[in-house]
């Protein structure tokens, strides 16, 4: 399968041996970005600003790919169960579980805003989460956690049972141009 790479110009890509990002078939792969202004060289002060940037970066390469932030997260979403958390009309939170919602769920994403942390809003949102219709019945349910391990064996998450039998396809460089 061809590799078509998409590139921001920078010369830090050619220096580093890295691409925007990556378009193999119908799929695009971003890269981790920084909240570097290519257009002026410059990076903001203001860790917003920085935000803002790194997302223009990432449309930026999607739209040479053909596509749009909105067609990224939908495509993430669509083989989910989500949750959202809301302050009013804004949202503060959210949780995504990943499933056939037959037998198999990964827990990849439980995101709160850090001004709404430590109020329970993670677990409300759990509760809701593994409470959802769609995800009764499912025979295995894991998740990767850096540091909410209590959190999670609230709701029955263990260490793996048996780690000999896992294993994963990671996959680090995948954004790196090929070697010539």
């Amino acid at each position: 399968m061809t590799r078509r790479l998409i590139s921001s110009g920078s010369s830090f890509e050619r220096d580093i041996g890295y691409s925007r990002a990556v378009v193999v078939g119908n799929q695009v792969f971003v890269s981790g970005t920084t909240g570097f202004n290519y257009a002026d060289m410059t990076i903001a002060p203001q860790i917003a600003e920085q935000a803002r940037q790194c997302l223009l970066n990432i449309e930026t390469a999607l739209a040479q790919a053909g596509a749009t932030l909105r067609d990224v997260v939908a495509r993430a979403i669509a083989g989910s169960v989500c949750i959202g958390a809301f302050h009013g009309d804004a949202q503060v939170g959210f949780a995504r579980l990943v499933t056939d919602k037959a037998t198999f769920a990964y827990l990849a994403d439980v995101y709160v805003l850090e001004p709404y942390r430590g109020g329970g809003l993670a677990r409300r949102m759990l509760d809701a989460l593994f409470d959802h219709a769609q995800v009764q019945g499912l025979r295995r349910m894991m998740l990767a956690t850096r540091d909410a391990h209590e959190l999670y064996a609230k709701y029955g998450f263990t260490p793996l049972g048996a780690p000999d039998r896992f294993m994963e396809f990671h996959r680090p460089d995948v954004y790196r141009a090929p070697v010539a």
